[in-house]
């Protein structure tokens, strides 16, 4: 906050009030910076104006401010008013789990302390470029003093894997241009990768040979890591889960797989499905395959030949 003195052969005395309540008299005789707990007066460019700053402000610094000039020698007395608006940081409240696909709702609220009037706020939601939402707060006239309140934002988000671990930003356009920030843990699971043997995403039946070993590897990305299974269907057409050796499960950051050991014994043909769950709003995913199991007179000529290797 500022105070124009002018241009003066005179020594003078500063009063800064706040409330009605004096802070501190500075006297350009004694010096020309002047430190009383928070507040800090500064005279400067040769004595014509001086300004008051304020550390570690608080909501309770909120109003009315006077800087009041009394010269020592000659000349009226000068005052000057302000008022000091003090807005909070927005802070984003995310009130359920976030799942990709479906509504979440989502809440910035700011704190403010204001005397007589509060200006208009925009608010926008964003995460990097992309504006999910926005709406205009209108600002308030009091006739008290001095008001604290906290306004807040609503706002429904659609979010996706895509935005899983970015920034979502709650941005205050006003005449501070404040932002607050969390970072997004978005629920998601996708549809399966199959390789099965050295068939990737087969979409006919993959043919092997009677007693042959073939790795199934079932493939998911989703957080959290879910949790895979390798189903089979059984004569009466129901679902069950498979008793196969596997390797261990190999995890990156978002993809998860595991790979089971299938020994094509007497079945003719079998059908399999990868099934992946991640415990959290019941989000399921599953791909079926097939694999059929050739007897020696079904065998292409060059796998008869490897049979009698």
């Amino acid at each position: 906050m500022g105070c124009i003195i002018g241009e003066t052969n005179s020594e003078f005395t500063i009063t800064w009030m706040s409330h009605g309540n004096n802070i501190m008299h500075h006297s350009t005789s004694k010096e020309l910076l002047k430190i009383q707990g928070r507040f800090k007066s500064v005279i400067k460019n040769n004595k014509s104006n001086a300004s008051l700053h304020i550390s570690n402000i608080i909501f309770e610094d909120a109003g009315e401010y006077d800087c009041s000039v009394t010269f020592h020698r000659k000349g009226p007395s000068q005052s000057m008013s302000w008022i000091l608006i003090v807005q909070g940081r927005p802070k984003i409240n995310i009130s359920s789990l976030i799942i990709e696909n479906k509504p979440t709702a989502a809440e910035c609220c700011i704190k403010v302390a204001f005397a007589m009037n509060r200006s208009d706020m925009e608010i926008i939601w964003r995460i990097g470029r992309e504006i999910l939402h926005s709406e205009i707060l209108p600002g308030e006239h009091r006739t008290t003093s001095v008001t604290t309140e906290t306004v807040c934002s609503n706002a429904k988000l659609i979010l996706t894997q895509l935005h899983h671990g970015r920034m979502l930003q709650c941005f205050v356009r006003n005449e501070l241009h404040v932002s607050g920030r969390v970072r997004l843990n978005v629920t998601y699971l996708t549809n399966a990768d199959v390789i099965v043997g050295s068939s990737y995403n087969p979409s006919d039946a993959v043919k092997v040979r009677k007693d042959e070993i073939v790795n199934i590897t079932c493939i998911f990305q989703g957080n959290p890591s879910p949790n895979i299974s390798l189903q089979r269907r059984n004569m009466e057409n129901d679902w069950i889960n498979t008793s196969m050796q596997t390797y261990p499960v190999k995890q990156t950051i978002t993809m998860t797989s595991q790979t089971f050991l299938y020994e094509s014994a007497q079945e003719k043909s079998v059908r399999f499905k990868c099934t992946a769950y991640n415990g959290i709003g019941s989000a399921t995913q599953s791909k079926e395959f097939q694999i059929e199991v050739l007897g020696k007179s079904e065998l292409p000529g060059y796998l008869w030949g490897l049979t009698n290797l």
